[in-house]
């Protein structure tokens, strides 16, 4: 799980032993990879005012398609050295072979600064 920073000024208090340590969400044993700058937002889609604080990884099991409707958001760094462009080019191939494969309904993809 990824923590956001003022989430873990907060719960945490800034510490900067966190990564590696495990807690509980929801009954599931988690580790700590990270945190993310203190200038990133994420918006969720519930509230206009609401921002994402925690991030987890999100599992799909091949056929299953519950709770597959509407919109998937995925926070990502670019690779060093990686340009802006070269990411929206590969974003964009995986996303014409999702719905090539049948696996999304709208397949698309757009970068965000």
């Amino acid at each position: 799980m990824v923590l956001g920073y003022r989430f873990w000024q907060r719960r945490f208090g800034g510490d900067p032993g966190i990564v590696g340590r495990s807690i509980t969400l929801d009954g599931e044993s988690l580790t700590i990879v990270g945190v993310m700058p203190p200038d990133v937002a994420v918006r969720t889609v519930e509230l206009p005012e609401s921002r994402a604080e925690l991030w987890i990884p999100f599992s799909l099991v091949p056929g299953d398609r519950t709770g597959m409707g509407g919109t998937l958001f995925v926070v990502g760094r670019l690779a060093p050295g990686a340009s802006f462009e070269q990411a929206q080019s590969q974003l964009s191939v995986f996303a014409r072979q999702l719905g090539e494969k049948g696996r999304c309904m709208s397949p698309r993809a757009s970068l965000q600064r």
